[in-house]
């Protein structure tokens, strides 16, 4: 019996001694492994790097930039101011022109034939009727009738109705006036705009009857004479004086 027992227990020995010695060759190698880890060079150990050093006497500092003048304000250029020079000659100009005007008024007044030869003055400052298209339509008897009406009419305007006023538009008429030299009718082509200036020049019109009498070779009874008042040319002058009176 005791000899059957030791038999069985011999197998369990040798099983437990090899695995005994399985361990202790893992154990060695695992020991092994972990010397030559730390052994190898450069393992296991922290590489100091040095300290950096910056030299400050090496840098340069950047150029200062130069101070940026003040710029001078620069004054708006003042608009240069219209020369008075014009100015100054026109109206003697015209200062000259009516004082000649009123004096060929006042010597016309005393010697109504002497107002033909300062007509262009005359129509200059206090305006004038004219005809249309120089009465190119009209015969040679009647067109001569035709501007000694004009002549008639213009007379009495610049002695009598130009000082009534300030006449600035332009006027057109129609006279329808007898064999006789009676103005029949006036009728208005193109108004003043004013009908106190419209009637001023009615009545300075009427007031220049008796007109001549229609030519004797003359065939009809009455005569159209349409005529248009030229507004004073002295409007023309922004700087003109006062109105030469006429006189009374």
């Amino acid at each position: 019996m005791s000899g059957a027992t030791f038999t069985t227990n011999i197998p369990v020995e040798r099983r437990m001694t090899d695995i005994f010695i399985v361990m202790l060759v893992i154990s060695l190698l695992l020991h092994i492994t972990a010397g030559l880890f730390v052994l190898l060079p450069g393992r296991g150990t922290v590489t100091q790097s040095g300290a950096l050093f910056v030299d400050m006497k090496s840098l340069s500092l950047p150029a200062q930039a130069a101070p940026i003048a003040a710029s001078e304000p620069v004054e708006p250029s003042s608009p240069e101011q219209p020369l008075a020079e014009p100015i100054e000659e026109s109206m003697p100009e015209v200062a000259k022109l009516e004082s000649a005007v009123a004096e060929s008024l006042r010597v016309s007044a005393k010697e109504p034939e002497t107002i033909h030869q300062s007509a262009i003055g005359l129509g200059m400052l206090s305006g004038r009727f004219t005809s249309f298209s120089e009465g190119e339509t009209l015969k040679d008897e009647i067109r001569v009738y035709y501007f000694e009406l004009m002549r008639r009419i213009n007379e009495y305007w610049w002695r009598n109705g130009a000082g009534k006023g300030a006449f600035d538009a332009p006027v057109s008429v129609n006279l329808l006036i007898s064999r006789e030299g009676k103005i029949i009718a006036c009728d208005f082509f193109q108004s003043s705009g004013s009908r106190e200036q419209d009637q001023i020049m009615i009545e300075a019109i009427k007031a220049a009857q008796p007109l001549p009498p229609l030519p004797a070779n003359f065939p009809q009874n009455t005569f159209n004479a349409p005529i248009r008042f030229v507004p004073p040319l002295r409007l023309m002058f922004p700087f003109g004086s006062k109105r030469a009176a006429a006189p009374h």
